[in-house]
This record gives C-alpha cells, sequence and structure tokens, in this order.
C-alpha cells in the first residue's frame, strides 16, 4: 500500500473491515472470511459525494455513515446522501468558526460518544444529546499518552482505538489507557493483499 500512497480512512462494523483510501478513492471492505477483499470505486456508490475526503466514521446508533471534506459533512445511510447535506461542521456538530476540517474521527459504540482529531487537539461529541461535551478540546498527548503526533485516521475494534499516523499504527487501550501495541499498518491491513487486488 505504500508505494501507492494510499490515504487511509478506516471503519468497522461487525466482522467486517471498512477500509477508505482518499487518493484513489477506493471503498475496500475485508471480510475475514473472504479470500480477497471486496473493491468498489465510492464515485459509483455515492456519485453525489465529491470525494477526497479528509475523514470518516460510522454512528452504528443511526447506521450512518458520515464522511469530512473542509468544513463541510456528508451522512450517507447505504446508497443514499441523506437530504439536506452537506452541511457546515460547524452548524452540524457545533465546532468554533476555526475548526475547518477535521483530521480523523471515531465514534466509540458503548458510549456513543465520538472523537474528533483536529492538530494536536480533539473534541468529544454525544450522539444522544447531539451536542459536544463540555470541557473540549483537550491535548491529544493528555488523554492519549503516547499520541504524540498528528493523527491520520483512528478506529476502534473491541477495546480498543488503532491510531495511524503515516505508515505506523498504534493500538490504545481503552481500559488501560495505555498504548499496548504498534506496527506497520500494512501488515494490519494485509495491504499486500488489498494492493493486489486493486483495479490498473
Amino acid at each position: 500500500m505504500s508505494s501507492r500512497n494510499l490515504h487511509a480512512l478506516p471503519l468497522f462494523q461487525g466482522d467486517s473491515r471498512h477500509l477508505l483510501t482518499g487518493p484513489l478513492q477506493f471503498y475496500i471492505r475485508v471480510i475475514s472470511f473472504l479470500p480477497e477483499p471486496l473493491i468498489n470505486v465510492i464515485d459509483l456508490i455515492w456519485p453525489n459525494l465529491p470525494g477526497k475526503f479528509d475523514a470518516a466514521y460510522e454512528v452504528s446508533v443511526v447506521d450512518e455513515l458520515r464522511f469530512f471534506k473542509g468544513s463541510k459533512v456528508w451522512a450517507v445511510q447505504e446508497q443514499n446522501v441523506l437530504e439536506g447535506f452537506p452541511m457546515d461542521i460547524q452548524s452540524f456538530f457545533g465546532f468554533p468558526s476555526n475548526v475547518t476540517n477535521i483530521d480523523a474521527a471515531v465514534c466509540e459504540e458503548e458510549t456513543g460518544k465520538t472523537y474528533f482529531f483536529v492538530d494536536h487537539m480533539y473534541w468529544r461529541y454525544d450522539e444522544n444529546t447531539q451536542s459536544m461535551d463540555p470541557g473540549y478540546p483537550r491535548l491529544i498527548a493528555e488523554d492519549f499518552p503516547g499520541i504524540d503526533n498528528k493523527v491520520d485516521d483512528v478506529i476502534q475494534k473491541e477495546d480498543n482505538f488503532y491510531f495511524f499516523h503515516q505508515s505506523i499504527q498504534y493500538r490504545f487501550n481503552l481500559q488501560t489507557r495505555r498504548i499496548d501495541d504498534s506496527g506497520d499498518f500494512n501488515t494490519w491491513f494485509n495491504c499486500k493483499n488489498i494492493g493486489n487486488s486493486l483495479p490498473s
């Protein structure tokens, strides 16, 4: 994957693994019991989306995918862009006007809290009350010790957040509040097989 310089925007849902690759604009679904990933061109699935997204995350409680590009957010259910989108992230989430893009986002399934990472700060949004939690933004490195670099992407799997910076992924245990593993994200995502499956 590194040879193609793909920017990964991954999502998890059940036993399936979802990966968005920004510059090439593919939607890749990796399923554990299938030998090869399922690959679709984003423009074909969601022709009304602009592509080249900065971040994306899933809100399982409302069965939505949300895509970010600059200060805009799109909400999608299945193949449909929801009415009224795109919207400004300031009006939809309550970000201040100086936040003009989102680096990464993840919704913690157990709490319904969505974490938005912007530079070295993060915000926390309550999907149930549809409002920002008080006391934010906070420093990423303060609440996620060891995550000192800009967050390119983040996903949740079980009790862990996986933080991505360039080609490195860090597994952050949400119970111990510590990094307990790190490595090359190419291996973790089986990117060798994904790369071989991409259309030429």
